[in-house]
């Protein structure tokens, strides 16, 4: 809300921010900070997820129909096809990208979703959430691919 749409009283006008102009130039340097930042989010939203997952291992509290996973190196081959992670499941592997933003799910799903005619899910991972927390997430995310697998065969 700016101060020419305000309609309460006078003594509250003062708090309300004045219409801030868009800059439109672009700045390299700020960029570049931004993306920096963005990249090591994401490899530590990767990381947090192998972090949960190797709990769940020593705990053993893995479902039953999960065999394994395995975590691809970053500028791999797999990783360049956006699959950061392989859980292979009793009915065949699922594939999971790792985001750290709902804007990079986004980006990603309207990209890369059936890109090398495999179905690639999403998971958005917070850093500062449980362990647990982010292994209910992506174990929730491998249910669904895991049932889409199930529901094409019949």
């Amino acid at each position: 809300m700016y101060k020419s749409q305000w309609k309460g009283g006078e003594e509250m006008k003062h708090f309300i921010p004045k219409k801030v102009p868009l800059r439109k130039e672009f700045n390299p340097e700020l960029h570049k900070i931004f993306y920096e930042v963005a990249v090591e989010l994401g490899d530590r939203a990767e990381e947090v997820v192998e972090e949960a997952f190797k709990k769940a291992e020593l705990e053993g509290t893995l479902p039953d129909w999960f065999f394994s996973y395995e975590h691809n190196t970053k500028y791999s081959k797999e990783d360049y096809k956006g699959l950061d992670f392989v859980f292979t499941t009793d009915v065949g592997p699922v594939f999971i990208q790792v985001k750290s933003s709902k804007f990079g799910k986004r980006k990603f799903d309207r990209n890369h979703t059936f890109r090398h005619r495999i179905k690639i899910r999403t998971v958005i991972i917070n850093v500062c959430d449980s362990l647990e927390h982010i292994y209910g997430q992506v174990v929730s995310e491998v249910s669904l691919g895991r049932d889409e697998i199930i529901a094409t065969r019949r």
